[in-house]
């Protein structure tokens, strides 16, 4: 029996992630402990009050209350600190819904490629905050119905806010100093790791540099973040740059060759034997894959 669509939208971006799918939530947060946190959705994110510090993509970012932010949750991010009193509410949406609305291309990209977009018209946030209670009752209602209407509306929300980006008023929230302190202890030697391959995943990175970083010896930085990450540090390096081909890949006619070496890949060979091992498929398939693609010979 043929796959339909919705199958090949559940196969973007297929690295294993934990998946939230299209879900919702209101109430207090609470600190991530542990590894960081990722998924394969695009976040709204609203704080009714208060205020949260997020580690998202090797930076550091505050995140107010009062203004959504958007993001691809694929991203390694995890909350640190959270400010007394603070609650919040967010919608998780499918990526492969997302792909499959087409949204305008210098929107998608700020997106994937950038850290938060947040909206920036104060007199926006009212509504926000009541459109996301709507969505979260709706969501949890157990109607088909109200589910689909929700999709519309989320749809709407972000083709808003492309339009805001271009006149400026939606836009990349700027990260603080990343080597800030994080209330008395400091970031721990393995939060330190996992931003330093952030932020040079794409050049040759050794196991022995990313432990001089922090002071470590290699051998109890690799035992240290394994029993953090339950990965090794060069399976997260690769999921990494398996992460950012696929992001080239969706949005760029970029050749395949081109995205392996921008993506840090040393080699095609390397590149091909990564990503099928992650995605299922070879880059070129996974492209073809990609709603609105068709047959296209790109790749």
């Amino acid at each position: 029996m043929a796959r339909s669509k919705y199958d090949k939208w559940r196969q973007l971006s297929s690295i294993n992630f934990q998946t939230d799918g299209f879900n919702s939530f209101r109430g207090e947060p609470d600190l991530m402990k542990g590894a960081f946190h990722r998924h394969n959705e695009l976040e709204f994110n609203f704080l009714d009050q208060g205020s949260m510090v997020y580690i998202f993509g090797g930076s550091r970012f505050t995140v107010e209350a009062g203004c959504l932010y958007v993001f691809w949750a694929g991203t390694p991010h995890r909350v640190v600190e959270i400010a007394p009193g603070t609650t919040f509410q967010w919608v998780t949406v499918p990526l492969g819904f997302c792909l499959q609305w087409q949204l305008a291309y210098p929107f998608f990209h700020q997106v994937l490629f950038a850290k938060l977009l947040y909206e920036s018209d104060p007199a926006q946030g009212p509504f926000d905050q009541m459109m996301l209670r709507k969505w979260h009752e709706d969501l949890k209602s157990g109607s088909q119905e109200r589910q689909r209407i929700v999709l519309l509306e989320v749809e709407a929300r972000l083709r808003r806010l492309s339009l805001s980006l271009s006149k400026g008023w939606v836009a990349p929230k700027e990260g603080a100093d990343k080597n800030a302190p994080l209330g008395e202890s400091g970031l721990r030697k393995v939060e330190q790791m996992a931003m330093y391959i952030a932020d040079n995943y794409t050049k040759p990175l050794r196991v022995e540099d990313i432990a001089r970083t922090v002071g470590l010896h290699p051998n109890y930085a690799m035992r240290l973040f394994h029993k953090t990450f339950g990965s090794s540090l060069v399976d997260y390096i690769t999921q990494h740059r398996v992460m950012h081909a696929q992001r080239l890949l969706t949005l760029s006619d970029a050749k395949v060759l081109d995205v392996a070496l921008d993506s840090g890949f040393g080699s095609l060979s390397r590149f091909y034997t990564a990503f099928q091992r992650a995605c299922g498929q070879a880059p070129g398939s996974y492209r073809r894959s990609l709603p609105g693609t068709g047959d296209s010979p790109r790749g």
